[in-house]
């Protein structure tokens, strides 16, 4: 699944204060961040779904974050 570049995910790192990263570990991190993100995504779906919207929302969002 090609979701996030790995050029994103070094950007991260970057941001984090890392100088180099290997590509494994850009890797790894790519694929728990397109995991999570799944099933973020699917989790603020189903908020929305219940609330009767069809569109989802930043608190819908939020709220998966927390779950």
């Amino acid at each position: 699944m090609k979701i996030l570049s790995l050029k994103a995910i070094e950007r991260i790192f970057q941001e984090a204060g890392a100088k180099r990263i290997s590509k494994k570990a850009k890797i790894a991190l790519k694929k728990f961040l397109e995991e999570k993100g799944k099933d973020v995504a699917q989790y603020a779906l189903r908020n929305a779904r219940h609330s009767g919207r069809k569109q989802i929302q930043e608190i819908d969002v939020e709220e998966a974050v927390k779950a």
